[in-house]
């Protein structure tokens, strides 16, 4: 799995923390177009690369900062993983078909891939008004409302007081594909 989603891609690890590392990353975003960060809110200033600053810096540059729950609000502090995420956003009361909400997994979790998606159509658009204005931009991308945000009917149905019944993997429109009690639960 590691191979396959990984396929071209180079790496190099840094430490920002460290004026070396600092100093390598901005000889690179001499050449870049995008910076993608998953730091916490903060952490970037911190090492005194606030998108702010570095945009100054590069004002070509599209900074795409991808966190558990946004740059700003109440949560902006809160970290979280794939399974919180979930639940805070909604989906694991979607999941499962008992009583009690599921996650999607606890090896790939959906959240993250959710952000990708989305992350990837962002940055893609920036760059398009970035080449019409020559303004890079700072992109704030929560995983929680991203996430939330594929939930949109059933938020509205259950904030009108009907919300849907956990099916699991049963969908009505395809009845061979359905989740199937073995005798000692499902």
């Amino acid at each position: 799995f590691f191979n396959f989603t990984n396929r071209g891609k180079r790496s190099l690890c840094m430490d920002l923390k460290d004026e070396r590392g600092r100093a390598a990353l901005l000889r690179l975003l001499e050449g870049a177009d995008v910076l993608v960060e998953n730091f916490r809110p903060g952490v970037m200033a911190s090492f005194g690369l606030d998108p702010a600053v570095l945009r100054r810096r590069f004002p070509r540059l599209v900074v795409a900062s991808i966190s558990s729950q946004g740059e700003t609000g109440p949560d902006r502090d809160m970290v979280s993983f794939g399974s919180t995420l979930e639940a805070t956003a909604g989906l694991a009361a979607l999941t499962g078909a008992g009583e009690t909400p599921v996650i999607t997994g606890r090896d790939v979790n959906y959240p993250d891939q959710v952000v990708c998606l989305f992350a990837a159509g962002a940055v893609v658009a920036a760059l398009l008004e970035r080449d019409r204005t020559g303004q890079g931009a700072h992109l704030d991308l929560s995983q929680r409302e991203l996430t939330s945000f594929l939930l949109g009917e059933e938020l509205i149905a259950a904030a009108a007081g009907a919300p849907s019944p956990r099916r699991g993997n049963i969908d009505p429109a395809e009845p061979e594909e359905r989740l199937l009690p073995d005798g000692g639960g499902w």
